[in-house]
């Protein structure tokens, strides 16, 4: 993600990094210096109000006017970094460059015309980051702290506890969305608005009910507005805090005031001012929902989170691998979403690791694809919790919907993959998803669903009966012994049926023994 710009003439002045973060209600620039002892001393900060939401949540896809002001601000960007001789930047773009319909034409416009290279970004990196940088900031320790960042095309909702992400979601309900969606200028528009909320809130009820938040946490410039409405408001010392008494008055205020009058009277910009109603009905809601009386504005977002990563990069402290305890966590909690048989998930899970781990010679893979496999042997059957026909393929479309810490966006499709697999078809090219990937990740999903594919067959009838597989393996052929309490006949069977597609995937003649 991180480029790096042409070397500057300054060999002695220490690295300037900037992150760009292109969001759908404005887009920003954050630049800081990296001191002695990786330190972060900003420099420069822009914002520019270049609004895609409002063209992509109302017709798709980004205007050629919009296009036109965003490659502008962004060149703008551009001259600065060179101004600022910044030696090192990441750019990515959230909700409406994702979701526009011609988003990679804009993409592949900003770099012609701009010069810089705009990445889109995962809903659950967005939130990774933006956690990052509420972890830098605040002194959380142990506590179990919900992180609620609202743009203008979504809400990220992150639980954190013991100094890691527990869970992640990213509801479409930001601020310009919503005022797209629930007609902003509408006399009852916050009725409305407090109903859509009401009603996307189910993740709330589901993963906190056995959770109990400690600190309630609110980053994005329209929390950041909150907290200088209310010092101004309540004559505070302070902008980093703000009372539930404190919000429930300013929201009540906003509502009684048009779009017009919030900006004579309370002094917000245009770009603000409509934006601002929306974002306090979403944390006004949680508040209320979680009974939490006091919210922690850290002033920090996106852009910060982005300026972290690239410091740890310079630290050489970004790690090669993947967190497997993270990752776990996160598909655990997925699978229980969606009330999977936890016991038989466990059991393919571990018949699937005694295949990968003593065939390491023959299938060449690494620690990073064990995980996938992994995973994809927890998640294979969440598919059940839509329909029990056709389960495989509603199990691949809950992964590809849903956010897992600790895996991108291209990981999380190969475990989509591995576990679309486990059943009925193979992997092939009349399958769209399979098609798309490299020749690399089509080898390894072939590879990954074909132990996946044979470590289910041997739990078929969720019976547990298969204790362990012994694997014996020489230049001619490999050996599968199964030990268990009984005679193992259907698991037996079953198993046959699904040598063939081991043995190719593997390139090896195996024999059940």
């Amino acid at each position: 993600m991180a480029k790096k710009n042409p070397p500057v003439l300054r060999k002695s002045r220490p690295p300037r990094l900037a992150a760009i973060d292109v969001g759908s209600n404005a887009m920003r620039m954050q630049v800081a210096e990296l001191l002695p002892g990786f330190v972060l001393k900003p420099l420069k900060s822009i914002r520019s109000p270049v609004r895609l939401g409002r063209d992509v949540f109302g017709n798709q896809a980004i205007s050629d006017a919009s296009m036109k002001k965003a490659v502008t601000a962004l060149r703008s960007f551009s001259e600065w970094m060179e101004k600022l001789e910044v030696t090192q930047y990441t750019a990515v773009a959230t909700s409406a460059a994702r979701e526009a319909v011609n988003g990679k034409r804009f993409l592949e416009t900003v770099r012609k015309e701009s010069g810089i290279d705009l990445q889109l970004l995962a809903g659950e990196e967005e939130a990774r980051m933006v956690y990052m940088a509420v972890q830098r900031r605040l002194p959380l320790g142990d506590r179990t702290v919900l992180v609620v960042d609202i743009g203008g095309g979504s809400v990220e909702l992150i639980l954190g506890q013991h100094g890691r992400v527990q869970a992640l979601e990213s509801l479409k309900m930001g601020t310009v969305r919503m005022l797209q969606r629930l007609g902003g200028q509408s006399h009852d528009f916050a009725r409305r608005a407090r109903e859509y909320v009401e009603a996307t809130r189910s993740w709330v009820d589901y993963w906190l009910q056995q959770q109990k938040v400690e600190v309630f946490v609110a980053t994005g410039g329209n929390a950041e507005e909150l907290g200088d409405l209310a010092q101004r408001l309540f004559h505070k010392p302070s902008n980093d805090q703000v009372s539930l008494a404190e919000l429930d008055h300013i929201t009540g205020l906003l509502e009684s005031m048009s779009v017009e009058d919030r900006q004579k009277k309370l002094s917000l910009r245009p770009d603000r001012a409509d934006v601002l109603l929306p974002a306090l009905l979403v944390l006004q809601s949680l508040m209320h929902h979680l009974k939490m009386e006091i919210m922690v504005i850290p002033h920090v977002g996106l852009k910060d989170g982005l300026l972290e990563d690239l410091r740890f990069e310079a630290l050489g402290q970004r790690p090669e691998g993947l967190d497997r305890e993270q990752v776990l966590s996160s598909v655990l909690q997925l699978g229980r979403k969606y009330d999977f048989d936890e016991a038989h998930a466990r059991k393919v899970t571990e018949l699937s690791l005694q295949l990968f781990d003593p065939l390491q010679p023959l299938h060449k893979l690494n620690s990073s694809h064990r995980l996938l496999l992994e995973a994809a042997s927890w998640l294979h059957d969440v598919g059940k919790f839509i329909n029990f026909s056709a389960h495989h393929k509603h199990s691949h479309y809950i992964i590809m919907s849903s956010p897992l810490v600790g895996l991108s966006t291209a990981q999380r499709q190969l475990v989509a993959a591995i576990a679309r697999y486990h059943r009925k078809a193979e992997p092939g090219a009349q399958h769209d998803f399979f098609k798309v990937l490299s020749f690399d990740e089509r080898n390894l999903v072939i590879k990954l669903s074909a132990m996946l594919r044979l470590a289910e067959a041997l739990d078929a009838e969720h019976g547990g009966m298969v204790g362990q597989i012994l694997v014996r393996l020489n230049k001619q052929k490999v050996l599968l012994t199964l030990l268990g309490d009984s005679e193992m006949l259907l698991e037996r069977w079953a198993a046959a049926t699904k040598l063939a597609p081991f043995e190719k995937a593997l390139g090896v003649k195996v024999v059940l023994a």
